[in-house]
């Protein structure tokens, strides 16, 4: 839940103070509503020179987040529809990467090493988009967007 304040903050200060400006916004499993998530994203951007979501399928806290907001997917979790793939925002499903040590694989963010590497080179070079930063990553189309998917086990 701590994406959900600093959204808020983030999108507040796009309106209050424009001139103030990120080179980079990580968002790992926001537990926020895809629409209120799309709506906020676009207000951000403005402040933003880059804005980076970290999403997966197996994440057992956005599936139970879904669940209990009547099935509407959170922008962290990846439904079978897809991911939030939105404009002016770099999307990675993160689903493929290794969880079975985690019990409910909302941590795997701050413990999974190819996802703390990405972020360190995401943070220290801003090379974008995500496949050309590791090859961890391959690139998948959402309608006239692209977004990553992490490759691993059973990622074709």
């Amino acid at each position: 839940m701590g994406n959900q304040p600093v959204l808020d903050v983030l999108a507040q200060m796009a309106e209050t103070h424009p001139e103030v400006k990120f080179t980079q916004i990580v968002l790992a499993a926001p537990d926020v509503d895809r629409k209120q998530f799309a709506e906020i994203a676009h207000k951000v951007a403005p402040i933003a020179k880059n804005l980076t979501l970290y999403a997966s399928a197996r994440d057992e806290a956005m599936i139970v987040s879904r669940r209990i907001h009547s099935g509407l997917p959170r922008a962290g979790d990846v439904p079978p529809e897809g991911p939030v793939v939105l404009r002016g925002l770099d999307t990675i499903d993160a689903t493929a990467l290794s969880t079975e040590v985690f019990s409910t694989s909302h941590s795997k963010y701050a413990e999974d090493t190819s996802l703390l590497k990405d972020i360190g080179l995401l943070m220290r070079n801003a090379m974008r988009p995500p496949d050309v930063r590791t090859p961890s990553f391959a690139r998948r189309s959402s309608g006239a967007l692209e977004y990553c998917v992490s490759v691993g086990a059973g990622t074709p």
